[in-house]
C-alpha cells in the first residue's frame, strides 16, 4: 500500500481508497478513460464554441458545428458520469 497525492487537494491518500477522505473526490479506476474523457469533453466545449463567431459568416457550418458539438458534449459527460458510477 503506498501514499499518493490527492489531484484536487494535494493530500496523502492510499492508492487503495476510492474516495479521498479530506475533500471526497472520486478516484478513477482507469486514469486513461478519465483522462480521454475529459479530453473528449474539451474538443466538443472548443466545437461549440468556434461555432459562435461562424453565426456571423458560415451560419450552416456553424450549426452543423453545434449540432456535432451538443451531442458529442452530452455523451461525453454521460460516460464521465458512468465511468465514476461504475468505481
Amino acid at each position: 500500500m503506498t501514499l499518493e497525492s490527492c489531484y484536487e487537494c494535494d493530500q496523502e491518500v492510499s492508492d487503495q481508497a476510492l474516495l479521498c477522505p479530506s475533500c471526497g473526490v472520486p478516484f478513477e479506476k482507469d486514469p486513461q478513460l478519465s483522462q480521454k474523457l475529459k479530453r473528449h469533453k474539451m474538443y466538443s466545449v472548443g466545437m461549440m464554441l468556434t461555432s459562435l463567431p461562424m453565426f456571423f459568416t458560415i451560419a450552416p457550418l456553424a450549426i452543423s458545428f453545434i449540432f456535432v458539438g451538443l451531442p458529442w458534449y452530452l455523451l461525453t459527460r454521460l460516460r464521465m458520469w458512468w465511468n465514476r458510477k461504475q468505481t
